[in-house]
């Protein structure tokens, strides 16, 4: 795969940006890159907290996986990076959270688009750890609080992300899957599941299977098998 950047000071959205790029042409590979978001957006429509400080990034890619299985190789692209360029241990939370610390650092969003996935990847980098907003501040944190102690170029984790994602496109492979569940926090956990924004059921999360969807027992002894969707769970 041939990757061309198109980098960005602030960006109303790096996926925007990416969806106009491939309507007038853009093909896989192309990586939409900045600095800061005034409208980013997480999954079911959500608001992504995207001030200066973060990284903002939009790899598109030709739509013949499912985006589960997309995201859930960038979770493991994106740990593997982490650990590579900052030594830092992270872990996932089903389907598409990057923890660290026991609170989110980096959120992941996959979105079908004409014949492209555009895979949208946001990391808390420098960004301080007080700074975030009131709805998200407890759950929220930054790979460096203001800067304290950081040692490394974001340029650098971009890149290793990128590469690690095209080893995993191209591998074929599905050896990233045990990774995948290994770094996940979910198992053996209770969880709510969400649809909406509303709470439909509590259980326990019990495996990951191939596909990457999660299985969750509920309360009544049902079974539940989640290819999508929100859940909470307590870290």
């Amino acid at each position: 795969m041939d990757i061309c950047f198109d980098y960005y000071d602030k960006v109303t959205s790096t996926n925007e940006i990416a969806k106009n790029q491939i309507d007038i042409g853009a093909e896989e590979g192309l990586v939409v890159l900045a600095w800061e978001q005034t409208n980013g957006r997480g999954r079911l429509g959500k608001t992504f907290h995207s001030p200066r400080g973060g990284i903002y990034l939009t790899l598109v890619l030709n739509s013949n996986e499912d985006s589960l299985k997309i995201t859930s190789k960038a979770a493991v692209a994106l740990v593997r990076a982490i650990k590579d360029v900052t030594d830092k241990d992270v872990k996932i939370k089903w389907v598409n959270d990057i923890i660290y610390n026991e609170k989110k650092v980096a959120g992941i969003l996959a979105e079908v688009y004409k014949d492209k996935i555009i895979l949208g990847v946001g990391i808390n980098y420098t960004i301080k750890n007080d700074s975030f907003p009131e709805d998200i501040k407890d759950i929220a944190i930054s790979l460096y609080n203001g800067n304290y102690k950081c040692d490394t170029d974001p340029l650098d984790l971009v890149n290793a992300f990128i590469k690690n994602m095209i080893y995993l496109i191209e591998n074929k492979a599905d050896d990233y899957i045990k990774e995948y569940i290994e770094k996940n926090i979910v198992i053996g956990k209770k969880v709510d599941i969400y649809k909406l924004g509303n709470k439909i059921s509590t259980g326990e999360a019990v495996s990951i299977d191939n596909s990457c969807f999660l299985h969750v027992i509920e309360k009544n002894g049902n079974e539940v098998v989640l290819s999508s969707g929100e859940i909470s769970v307590k870290i």
